[in-house]
Formats: structure tokens, C-alpha cells, sequence
């Protein structure tokens, strides 16, 4: 009984595990306090005015848009308020360690907007 529910604690783990994101601080980027994940806008180009802060990569599981969760995260991280995706890796069985398991990667670079 105990080796079941081990087992099963260690499989929902893996399942609802958070990916973390990769972030390359800009080395002249001013520093700002992290921003709401959740209010970080995809555009389509640094429009003028806007600071650079940096470049994230965001990696996760392709059936749950993980990738693009972790890249917003990662530009937060960053005080940004707006990231521009510009790269990315279809999904690709062979790298993900589970069998089965298929993921995905977003690059971006992080922005802040002129205010």
C-alpha cells in the first residue's frame, strides 16, 4: 500500500512539475521590480521607446502550451511587460526523459514598454 502511493506521488509530480524558465539579463538592462506573469502581452515587434531587458526560453510539455506559460514567467521575472517570440522548436519526443513525453520550446526577447 505504501509503495502505491509513492508511486503515485511521485507520477503526479512529474505530471504537474513547473518548468523553469531560462533568463539572460540584458548586461546593460536597468533592473525593475518582477511584473504579473499574467499581464505580460505578446507583440510582434520592439516598438520604439521600449527597453530591452533581455532573453528568455521557456520549455515545456507540448499538449499543455507549457513553453509559452514559462517564457511570460521568465520575462516577468525580468519586469518586463511584454515579450516578442521570435524562435522555437516543434515538438520533439526524443528530448523529454519520460516515454511518451513530448515538449516544446518558445524564445523571446523581454521587453519593457514605454510608459
Amino acid at each position: 500500500m505504501r509503495t502505491r502511493l509513492a508511486v503515485a506521488a511521485l507520477l503526479l509530480t512529474s505530471l504537474t512539475a513547473c518548468h523553469s524558465p531560462r533568463v539572460h539579463r540584458a548586461y546593460d538592462a536597468p533592473v525593475y521590480p518582477p511584473t504579473n506573469a499574467d499581464e505580460v502581452r505578446v507583440i510582434t515587434d520592439v516598438p520604439a521607446g521600449a527597453i530591452v531587458l533581455g532573453e528568455v526560453e521557456g520549455t515545456g510539455h507540448a499538449l499543455f502550451g507549457d513553453a509559452m506559460t514559462t517564457a511570460l514567467r521568465g520575462a516577468a521575472s525580468l519586469g518586463a511587460d511584454a515579450i516578442v517570440v521570435h524562435g522555437g522548436a516543434a515538438p520533439d519526443s526524443r528530448e523529454g526523459g519520460n516515454i511518451g513525453e513530448t515538449r516544446t520550446m518558445v524564445r523571446a526577447t523581454a521587453v519593457r514598454l514605454a510608459r
